[in-house]
């Protein structure tokens, strides 16, 4: 009888571990930083190098401007904008800069590419209908669509670990702030109020909290490159202007400043395990990549360069170390529906305890 009680137990508790849902699970592991430099001359690469600084690689080696690239969730894809045809298109890669393609076709500026958690869809920011809107294709290109209908500028997507939101730029209300939508593009909502523009919108790996650069006003650029967009002198959202490194729950509560230096801080990315934020700043006289703990202890530059502008980076998930890329995180659930699912199997196995005990202490 206790075999079989256990047996029931063990059956029960794997259905309901199998039947949990999915959203985003993290720790993952921390790979490359991915960043842009115009370290070998004239306009900026993509270049990647290991979180302490070392084996700096350039991937793209084009005389044109190649610029905010994003790692695909599970490591082995670099997707990034590029003037190298006479535009800026959306193009994609491997980590290691091989096999180089180009995904837009189209005569106006297509940039601010990143993924969806599941690597099926690439969301980007286009001009296409005549203003700055965010659109979404599936990751070979195809089947672009937009996502957004408004004549004020719309920049900067990135989608939710669980895919079901994109945080995104606007200046819809007047200054630009940090709005989140659903990923079909309906109800957008606003999360910042604050005077001064808000911009870089990135999810934390558990979803629970979106870092963002706060307080610059040289406008909402991040159009081609990182620069401005027409009519703001090519300067980068922020300028110089003391934007901050920034922190707030996904919901746009609880707002706190990470960074509190001189210059500009801006650009920032979640490691994949969480624990720390990658940024620019030019605290020092030149953009350069600075790492930190996520409550904003431990701030130090990577890049460390001193002769050339350091942007925009992008850490990799890998199960390994370097460009190995690794499977991206497994989906599981969430804090509050594991303890709901937990307490329901528990029941139900008690349930099925008694009636089996019940079963076997019956007259035959």
């Amino acid at each position: 009888m206790a075999k079989r009680t256990a047996f029931v137990v063990a059956v029960l508790a794997a259905l309901f571990v199998t039947a949990i849902p999915a959203s985003a699970v993290w720790p993952g592991h921390n790979g490359m930083i991915l960043f842009e430099s115009n370290r070998a001359g004239g306009d900026e690469d993509i270049w990647v190098m290991k979180p302490d600084g070392t084996d700096v690689k350039n991937l793209t080696h084009h005389a044109k401007e190649d610029a905010q690239a994003s790692f695909s969730p599970d490591g082995k894809k670099i997707v990034w904008g590029s003037a190298r045809d006479g535009q800026h298109e959306v193009y994609v890669m491997n980590a290691d800069g091989s096999d180089q393609k180009r995904l837009t076709h189209d005569k106006h500026d297509d940039i601010n590419p990143s993924w969806s958690p599941d690597a099926k869809q690439i969301v980007w920011r286009s001009d296409r209908d005549g203003d700055y809107e965010i659109w979404v294709m599936n990751a070979d290109g195809s089947d672009p669509r937009q996502l957004t209908h408004n004549k004020k500028l719309d920049i900067q997507p990135s989608f939710s670990p669980d895919g079901k939101k994109i945080a995104f730029v606007s200046d819809r209300g007047g200054d630009p702030d940090i709005y989140v939508m659903n990923a079909d593009g309906t109800h957008a909502v606003k999360l910042t109020t604050a005077s001064g523009f808000d911009a870089q919108p990135n999810w934390s790996p558990d979803g629970r909290q979106i870092v963002y650069e706060h307080g610059g006003s040289a406008g909402a650029g991040a159009a081609k490159g990182g620069k401005g967009p027409p009519g703001s002198g090519g300067k980068k959202p922020g300028g110089d202007s003391g934007g901050q490194i920034t922190v707030m729950n996904a919901d746009g509560s609880d707002k706190k400043a990470l960074t509190d230096s001189p210059g500009d801080n801006s650009f920032p990315t979640w490691s994949p395990d969480g624990r720390q934020i990658a940024f620019q700043s030019n605290r020092d006289g030149n953009d350069e990549v600075y790492a930190m703990k996520a409550n904003g202890d431990d701030q130090a530059s990577v890049s460390r360069a001193r002769d050339s502008n350091e942007d925009d980076p992008d850490w990799q998930a890998t199960t390994g170390p370097g460009l190995t890329g690794g499977a991206a995180p497994r989906p599981g659930p969430g804090r509050l529906e594991g303890l709901i699912f937990l307490v329901l199997a528990i029941v139900l196995c008690n349930v099925t305890i008694r009636a089996v005990n019940r079963r076997a202490k019956a007259p035959a």
